[in-house]
């Protein structure tokens, strides 16, 4: 499983979302996407590729939404080894 969104969104973001889901599925991968830089910036955290949260930039092309699973759901089944 995999959870991608957006991190700008009108009632609730990409980060808060992740915070809900996670409450029910604690170490669920996600992809989260921004057409804002200063989101990603804002968003993203040292830990949060370990926590298997990686962050794309919009536009991106399939191949780069891809790559961002693998890298993510990578991450999460690590975490689960160590």
């Amino acid at each position: 499983d995999l959870l991608v969104s957006d991190v700008v969104m009108p009632s609730l973001g990409g980060v808060p979302l992740l915070g809900e889901v996670r409450r029910d599925v604690p170490d669920l991968p996600a992809v989260l996407m921004s057409g804002y830089s200063d989101a990603l910036v804002a968003a993203d955290d040292d830990d949060d590729a370990a926590a298997g949260i990686v962050y794309v930039a919009k536009p991106f092309v399939a191949d780069d939404l891809a790559r961002a699973a693998a890298a993510a759901l990578a991450a999460r089944g690590a975490a689960r080894r160590s």
